[in-house]
């Protein structure tokens, strides 16, 4: 996609808004020479042979309109714009530099995470277990561990009154 030759001119391929034209530099050295001298690339190490310059740099006077040959009978010719054979680039040859905010363009830095040691996030078995003893503690040291979702727990249901299983500190079975 061609992009403009003039140090830096915002023009670039269609944006939405206007369809630009591009042109080539010419292939006259005397024409080519006068075009590197408008741009100040005169002396510099350039491929003219990819370089184009985009028409808000040529004056109005330098176009003209020709229609196109029709392809079918049917068909009218188009009228298209042609830069003229003696045409130099004259317009906005220098251009400001936009200049962005440093906050639109920094990254922003990533939040830090905490690493822990042999830590994954998820609460071991032991753990787990640990803090239903806290939470469960009699006054007795005792832990009242209540069964979800096992078939101990429909047997339990069909009891008047349900069973406490009574565990110790370590996790024993105390009959």
């Amino acid at each position: 996609m061609p992009t403009c030759y003039i140090s830096n001119c915002p023009s670039r391929t269609y944006k939405g808004e206007v369809k630009l034209k591009y042109f080539c530099f010419p292939k006259a050295k005397q024409l080519r020479q006068e075009w590197l001298k408008a741009c100040k690339m005169l002396g510099k190490d350039v491929n003219v042979e990819y370089a184009r310059v985009c028409q808000k740099h040529f004056k109005d006077e330098c176009f003209e309109n020709k229609w196109t040959k029709p392809r079918d009978k049917s068909k009218q010719g188009q009228l298209v714009m042609k830069l003229k054979k003696d045409a130099v680039p004259s317009k906005l040859l220098v251009c400001k530099r936009k200049v962005r905010d440093k906050e639109t363009y920094r990254r922003k830095p990533k939040p830090k995470r905490i690493k822990h040691e042999g830590r994954t996030g998820v609460p071991t078995y032991r753990e787990l277990v640990d803090s239903i003893v806290q939470k469960n503690t009699t006054s007795e040291n005792f832990v009242i561990l209540e069964v979800y979702n096992s078939p101990e727990k429909s047997e339990l249901e069909e009891l008047e009154e349900p069973e406490e299983v009574f565990y110790d500190s370590k996790l024993s079975i105390i009959n």
